[in-house]
């Protein structure tokens, strides 16, 4: 019996690796620099407790989990990735295989066991999280939460106090992970064992984790307990329901893989003689997505593929177990006809996702050969080069370098090079001067090298600046208790924020699209940075405003209008 658990438990090593063995050479991306960074300057008991500590880290969401996870690898490989990759990648198998256990509390088949984790290992959602460091908390909290599921269905089982205890420490752990875990306790509810009454007198000990997590949250993020990304990307009901389908479709990739997916979950409803038990069924997997979907609402409208599928993870997880215990039902109870359709539709999910995941993973390498080109090609020359580099990856993963090599050097290093995103740099008439003696550089795609494209983004520039006029603009500006609210006129549509720092003022290394009304918190990151406001008209004029200094600290009102 060992023997046998041992070669499944072998054979999902054995599969996590095959798939996602590459990411040990992996090097850091996007957020990761100042994650660890952050990590490695503060104590466990000061982002945990320490509002102020922990909002300057992120005044939208509170995910402490992603900083303890962090803390083996900066002690064991300082600022060396491969560490930090070497962890996830146990963490990955870690999950995979409590994923395996779980299923197995529901089905004795354990090639349908394994089926399901191989799909789970495939969908883009589980790559998007596997392979950036960055979203380790949504990984390792999935595995928090299925041990969760794991101890309750055995302490129902098996009347255990012990493991219902256990399973809300998990369910602990799985909350300061991410918010999405948080409505957990409602899932154990749903589930097929003995009667509700009996499902929810086991779970209040989760409930009270919940309810104790509430007060918690409303302790560390301050008046935004709700958190979220609302005020960037502003979502309502409507717009949420538009975008409810695109959820299943980015679960498979396409719908040509949805859709088998569907029929198989179909053809199990179809089992059940009794409709009312179907029904319930129904009503059953219903329910637990909502439960899911809810928390998703808030970034409904930013749903694509790449890095924002982490946002799906646990959908994509359920959506696969839906599919997996009705493939199960099927194969114990259904007819020829139903395994033959349920079969065939398995064989194409599992080619189907197969083919996405190596999609998934060329376009991996080439974003992280990109950042990790620019990355090395910024260290070996920030405070070398006066020159102008222009920026695919956000400017806080240059700092965050920066910062590491600081740290390394233990010396500060004063930068000269100046990051730029795209033309957006020398508006003023003293930097334009300037700027015509600097070299620029950016990333060659097609030689995978850091290039001088001078001549190219001169000429770039110039056309800029030939379509800006002096339209009229609007700017209100409100900054109190560290949050700015911003109000832009007379135009409908998306502006352009756009953010220097005061030591290279007229070079903006973040331009990011607004609406006209948009709020935010400045608690993270730079004290005190330059704003600047552009609007780009349907028939390609350009207007901008002057470049406003913001000190979060102080509270003031802004007025700007040009007529």
């Amino acid at each position: 019996m060992h023997k046998s658990i041992n070669i499944w438990y072998l054979l999902l090593a054995i599969t996590a690796f095959l798939l996602y063995g590459f990411l040990i050479g992996g090097w850091w991306y996007g957020d990761d620099p100042e994650i660890v960074v952050f990590a490695s300057k503060h104590s466990p008991f000061e982002y945990l407790f320490n509002p102020s500590v922990w909002q300057s880290f992120s005044p939208f969401n509170l995910t402490p989990w992603i900083l303890l996870s962090l803390n083996p690898d900066i002690l064991f490989s300082d600022f060396n990735p491969s560490g930090y990759y070497l962890h996830q990648m146990f963490a990955l198998f870690i999950v995979s295989l409590i994923f395996f256990k779980v299923l197995n509390l529901f089905t004795e088949n354990r090639v349908i066991a394994l089926t399901a984790v191989l799909i789970f290992l495939l969908t883009p959602a589980t790559f998007s999280v596997a392979s950036w460091l960055s979203a380790r908390h949504y990984l390792e909290g999935m595995g928090f939460s299925l041990l969760s599921i794991y101890f309750f269905v055995k302490g129902m089982r098996n009347s255990k106090m012990l493991f219902i205890l256990i399973s809300a420490l998990f369910h602990t752990l799985a909350s300061v992970s991410k918010e999405v875990y948080v409505p957990l306790p409602f899932l154990l509810l749903l589930l097929p064992e003995k009667t509700f009454k009996n499902r929810l007198m086991q779970a209040i000990p989760l409930f009270t984790v919940s309810v104790l997590y509430f007060f918690y949250r409303m302790e560390m993020l301050g008046d935004n307990p709700l958190g979220g990304y609302s005020s960037i990307w502003p979502w309502t009901p409507g717009s949420a329901l538009v975008n409810f389908k695109e959820i299943f479709r980015l679960y498979a990739g396409s719908w040509l893989v949805f859709f088998p997916v569907l029929i198989t979950i179909i053809l199990n409803i179809l089992l059940y003689k009794d409709w009312k038990a179907g029904a319930r069924e129904i009503s059953r997997y219903i329910l637990v997505f909502l439960i899911f979907f809810i928390p998703v609402l808030p970034v409904s409208s930013i749903l694509s593929s790449g890095e924002s599928l982490r946002y799906i993870f646990i959908i994509s997880a359920l959506i696969t177990s839906f599919y997996i215990l009705s493939l199960d039902r099927i194969w114990n109870k259904g007819s020829r006809v139903y395994k033959t359709f349920a079969g065939a539709g398995l064989i194409i999910v599992v080619i189907c996702f197969f083919y996405s995941y190596k999609e998934q993973r060329n376009v991996w390498h080439m974003k992280r050969a990109q950042a990790s080109t620019e990355g090395k090609f910024f260290i070996g020359n920030s405070g070398s080069l006066d020159a102008i580099f222009r920026i695919s990856q956000p400017h806080w993963f240059y700092d965050g370098l920066e910062k590491m090599e600081e740290e390394h050097m233990n010396e500060k290093i004063q930068r000269k090079i100046r990051l730029v995103v795209d033309g957006f740099y020398g508006f003023e008439r003293n930097t334009s001067e300037t700027i015509s003696a600097l070299q620029v550089f950016a990333y060659d795609v097609n030689t995978g090298n850091i290039t001088d494209i001078s001549e190219e983004a001169r000429a770039v520039r110039e056309d800029f600046l030939r379509r800006v006029k002096d339209k009229p603009l609007e700017v209100l500006i409100e900054i109190q208790d560290n949050t700015m609210q911003l109000q832009l006129n007379p135009y409908d549509g998306q502006y352009i924020l756009l953010e220097a720092s005061p030591a290279q003022p007229d070079f903006y290394y973040l331009a990011f699209p607004v609406n006209k009304n948009f709020g935010i918190k400045l608690t993270h990151r730079e004290k005190v940075r330059i704003f600047r406001f552009a609007y780009k008209s349907p028939e390609g004029w350009i207007t901008l405003s002057p470049g406003f200094l913001i000190d979060r600290s102080k509270d003031r009102t802004i007025k700007w209008s040009r007529l």
